[in-house]
């Protein structure tokens, strides 16, 4: 997993680190709350009635415009063992439905106040390593076919030596 570029900063609602899909949701939106689930960070303007808090435990991070460090939605997040992001001010406004974003919960240290904040990042995939999976099933076919040439003491053709090291 590789953060991409800051989209938005808070106060640490609870540390930690999860890659998940943007679901706005409404403070009063109850029918949307009954749908989240893991791999979502529910974004919403403030969480503060308690009878939301089993909807908490559906999702995979929490993301407020209101609150801070001791917060229900805080609270809550800590409680759920899920990051949490507090207090950004525009988060519903700012992150879109959707997108897959990394929440940080403890991204860093101001180095002027000394406070810690946490942080909504772009994500970016991590470039998946070239396998002999790229190769088409002809070519796959061949390479297999000339090493067992090869260790029967046959040689293996040298453009199907040259494909198998790109794919290294």
């Amino acid at each position: 997993m590789t953060k991409g570029k800051e989209i938005l900063r808070g106060t640490v609602g609870n540390a930690g680190v999860v890659v998940a899909t943007v679901r706005i949701v409404g403070e009063n939106d109850v029918a949307k709350m009954a749908t989240l689930k893991k791999g979502e960070v529910w974004v919403t303007t403030r969480f503060d009635d308690p009878a939301y808090d089993e909807y908490l435990n559906h999702t995979s991070a929490l993301v407020t415009n209101r609150g801070g460090t001791t917060s229900h939605g805080a609270t809550q997040a800590k409680i759920a063992g899920i990051p949490a992001v507090v207090g950004t001010v525009e988060g519903t406004s700012v992150l879109k439905e959707g997108h897959i974003v990394v929440v940080d919960g403890k991204a860093g240290q101001d180095p002027d106040t000394g406070k810690f904040y946490g942080a909504v990042y772009e994500y970016i995939p991590d470039q998946p390593p070239q396998t002999a999976a790229q190769l088409t099933m002809a070519e796959r076919k061949a390479l297999m076919y000339a090493k067992i040439a090869a260790s029967q003491g046959k040689p293996i053709p040298q453009e199907l030596l040259d494909k198998e090291k790109k794919m290294e």
